[in-house]
């Protein structure tokens, strides 16, 4: 019941919620367990949204990355990030943009899905964004 309650806030209009939901969910996944269920509820699409969002203030862009860099520890993350096409795209268009902390929670999930556990879907998506 807990994470589909914080995953209620993460799916929130307000920013606020957004970043005390994200913050909760970090806190907490720590378990591969807790990341695959995180992943089934679909918090990779729901980040990958908020990402996308350019109305999104930076403290709730680094939790998303921070959220992302938890999720790719784990193969179904991993997965579902290459699968959300917008998703490492996105990551790369934020890099450098928004905070030390970001750049790194970006850079340590493309690196997970780009070449610790290669995707060709990642690569691609990196080359484009960076219009290779």
């Amino acid at each position: 019941g807990l994470l589909s309650e914080l995953y209620n806030l993460i799916t929130s209009r307000s920013s606020s919620s957004i970043e005390a939901g994200l913050s909760a969910i970090i806190a907490i996944a720590r378990s591969r367990s807790v990341k695959s269920e995180l992943v089934k509820k679909g918090v990779v699409k729901t980040v990958t949204e908020i990402l996308c969002n350019k109305a999104t203030p930076n403290p709730v862009i680094q939790r998303s990355m921070e959220m992302l860099e938890a999720l790719s520890t784990v193969a179904e993350g991993r997965s579902k990030i290459c699968e959300e096409e917008r998703c490492v795209a996105e990551i790369v268009r934020r890099l450098m943009k928004v905070s030390d902390k970001a750049t790194e929670h970006g850079v340590t999930v493309v690196w997970s899905v780009c070449y610790l556990f290669p995707d060709a879907k990642a690569k691609e998506a990196v080359a484009r964004s960076n219009g290779v």
